[in-house]
């Protein structure tokens, strides 16, 4: 009769393998149970930019219909970085997060971060391409340049992988990201690509052409020629700059939440202002800030050291542990 017992005991599930069972079970309801509207609005991101490669790669004949194409799909990417922006606060505000959403979000920022913005770069460079360039050496260029949205995209999905693995869920927790965010690198790349389409059709009289910079010599052939040179340039490095290890800064947690003193307002409504006069201009030139900073940062911090080096080595020589070393 005990041994009978012995063996119903030794047959029931340890404390483990239940709590594992339970936690398999949290894990389907909370698939089967997402919370609706930070799903939409990561959606939204992805499904934004979709349309924006179906934009960017509608065919138009007239160089300048196809440049506007490029524009109105860069914009439709800036809804969804806002869409991007708002799921997760959502999600946090309603407390509930969960790992299907932050899988989801990281899925549609392969599209809007990842595959579009480097459609949106072969499109505008390959258009300019055309415009300046004969077609006995094109082919070449444009495989070049094909290669270069390639190189960003394959280091968007790895910087997006390893985002799933390090991140933790509160974003609070965090003041920095390693590797330039995807968000950021599109943003950066698309910001050149929608100022060289301001200053061609603003040169032409087309849209924002009262902006006060007077432009009229960036309709000539050679402002073509740097663009269809320098966007896939430019996608190169924001994508290896996507898998470094350099530090950029939380935006939001950094420069946003928390108390600031009455000198940093000042500078907010200096900003505010530079983007009312030049809107382009000045998002152009803060993304590139933004972008270049972590690199220019650690450059500059390695310069300081040599020189601290060169200017004091018998303190690096005491800093030496093999200094101490008794021969």
């Amino acid at each position: 009769m005990t041994s009978t017992n012995d063996n119903a005991t030794d047959d029931r599930p340890s404390k483990a393998e239940r709590r594992e069972k339970r936690a398999a079970r949290r894990r389907k309801r909370m698939v089967a149970s997402i919370s609706i509207l930070p799903s939409l609005l990561t959606l939204s991101n992805g499904l934004l930019g979709f349309a924006a490669i179906a934009v960017a790669t509608r065919h138009e004949i007239a160089f300048s219909t196809a440049l506007s194409n490029q524009a109105l799909a860069v914009w439709l990417l800036v809804g969804a970085m806002f869409c991007d922006m708002l799921d997760g606060r959502v999600a946090r505000m309603t407390h509930v997060t969960s790992d299907f959403g932050g899988q989801l979000d990281s899925m549609c920022d392969i599209i809007s971060f990842g595959v579009a913005p480097a459609m949106v770069m072969l499109r505008t460079a390959v258009l300019t391409m055309h415009e300046t360039i004969g077609v006995e050496v094109h082919r070449t260029l444009e495989r070049a340049i094909w290669c270069c949205a390639a190189t960003y995209v394959a280091c968007a999905v790895v910087r997006l992988a390893s985002f799933n693995v390090e991140h933790e869920q509160d974003e609070s927790a965090h003041m920095d990201f390693k590797g330039l965010p995807s968000p950021g690198a599109a943003a950066g790349l698309l910001s050149m690509v929608l100022l060289f389409v301001h200053l061609r059709n603003k040169s032409g009289g087309g849209w924002m052409a009262n902006s006060l910079l007077k432009a009229d010599w960036f309709a000539g052939q050679w402002l073509l020629a740097v663009v269809a040179i320098l966007l896939p340039v430019a996608a190169v490095i924001m994508g290896l700059l996507m898998v470094s290890r350099f530090p950029y800064a939380h935006l939001v947690n950094q420069y946003v939440r928390g108390k600031k003193p009455v000198g940093y307002l000042v500078k907010v409504i200096l900003a505010v202002l530079a983007v009312v006069v030049m809107p382009l201009v000045t998002l152009t030139i803060a993304t590139q800030i933004f972008v270049f900073s972590a690199p220019a940062k650690a450059i500059l911090a390695k310069v300081r050291k040599r020189g601290a080096a060169e200017e004091y080595p018998h303190e690096e020589a005491l800093d030496d542990p093999a200094s101490d070393i008794v021969e």
